[in-house]
């Protein structure tokens, strides 16, 4: 079977936080792009439109599940660490999937909203896993 190299987890939490905060920020300026065009503020949304920002945000979120996936195969995170991501992940696209049919304000902010306190909950499941598994 093929064998992953090595990678710390904090590599792994580090691509996998960039990818989600990056998506988060994204959505951010849809929600913005009224005020951002009136103070020629060029965020994404404004430059290439809310559709395509968020399409820009399930991207993201896309190569931030397939980041998360990779710790299976090496073995960096326990049990607890693959039934957490499966459902956040899940989750995640259940919430992100809405902004492509309606990039509006009001999706962008529920997806904005859902999503931070969503990564501390994973964050802390994360450690008690490396914990659990490290420690016990």
């Amino acid at each position: 079977f093929w064998a992953m190299p090595s990678v710390n987890a904090s590599v792994y939490l580090c691509l996998i936080s960039a990818r989600l905060n990056t998506s988060r920020e994204v959505a951010k300026g849809i929600m913005d792009t009224g005020g951002d065009r009136e103070y020629g503020i060029k965020s994404i949304a404004v430059l290439y439109g809310e559709a395509n920002a968020a399409k820009l945000v399930l991207v993201l979120i896309s190569v931030a599940i397939i980041v998360a996936l990779l710790p299976i195969f090496n073995q960096t995170f326990g049990p607890l660490f693959i039934l957490a991501a499966g459902g956040f992940l899940f989750l995640l696209l259940r919430q992100g999937i809405p902004l492509l049919k309606d990039p509006s304000y009001e999706t962008a902010k529920k997806f904005k909203n859902w999503l931070l306190p969503n990564m501390f909950i994973a964050l802390v499941i994360i450690i008690i896993d490396v914990a659990l598994s490290r420690y016990l």
